[in-house]
């Protein structure tokens, strides 16, 4: 990921905001995950736990009638400081 981290998503998303685009959190997206069932140990019954809801990657900006999406990626697993940065993966542009 070395050289596709030189594309840094805060700096791109700072550039774009200096620009002119709004971050659009109305257009980002979210997958539902359904923990595995668990026995209540009270009554000895089976409960599904409720849903938990992830944001999906991908980052919306828009600014007249162009859209900017950024799908971002952990730089690495460990150590924790390459954990936290926040690389480019994929930049997509189009006009509505």
């Amino acid at each position: 990921m070395t050289a596709v981290c030189a594309m840094d998503f805060n700096a791109y998303a700072t550039t774009l905001k200096s620009m002119g685009f709004q971050e659009r959190e109305d257009m980002a997206q979210y997958d539902a995950v359904h923990p595995p069932l668990r026995r209540d140990e009270r009554t000895g019954r089976f409960e599904e736990p409720p849903p938990q809801f992830r944001r999906l990657p991908g980052y919306f900006f828009s600014r007249g009638d162009f859209i900017v999406t950024i799908h971002e990626q952990r730089e690495a697993k460990t150590p924790d400081e390459k954990l936290r940065h926040i690389c480019v993966k994929f930049i997509g542009i189009w006009q509505q």
